[in-house]
């Protein structure tokens, strides 16, 4: 969908966690809660989260993790105001983060449900 919209000219940022969730590796190492990396012409945004490996304590504690640093990325107005957010459910806290950004920029909110938990 990112790379669709990118093509029709629109700026697309994805936010993502550092790890990967197949197998809950960190994907990059940097300092503070976020890194951005433009890639093909889309911005990602490595929001940091813990690895879990197959643990699903640590894997509750990525999506908290994920979560909480997203909000904090944008209470402290890091990137400019998005025109829509786009919320996808890798997990169910992706909505609530969606959510409560989409609400403080006033804009709207797009659900896509991927994975119904």
């Amino acid at each position: 969908m990112g790379r669709y919209l990118s093509e029709q000219g629109f700026h697309v940022r994805i936010f993502r966690a550092s790890t990967r969730h197949l197998t809950g590796e960190k994907i990059r190492n940097f300092d503070g809660i976020y890194y951005e990396e433009n890639i093909n012409k889309i911005s990602y945004v490595f929001i940091k989260a813990r690895e879990y490996g197959k643990s699903s304590k640590k894997r509750l504690l990525n999506i908290l993790d994920f979560t909480r640093n997203a909000l904090r990325v944008y209470r402290h107005d890091v990137f400019e105001k998005p025109d829509i957010i786009i919320a996808s459910s890798v997990h169910p806290l992706a909505w609530y983060a969606g959510k409560k950004i989409a609400k403080r920029y006033k804009v709207p909110l797009i659900i896509e449900t991927r994975d119904l938990w």
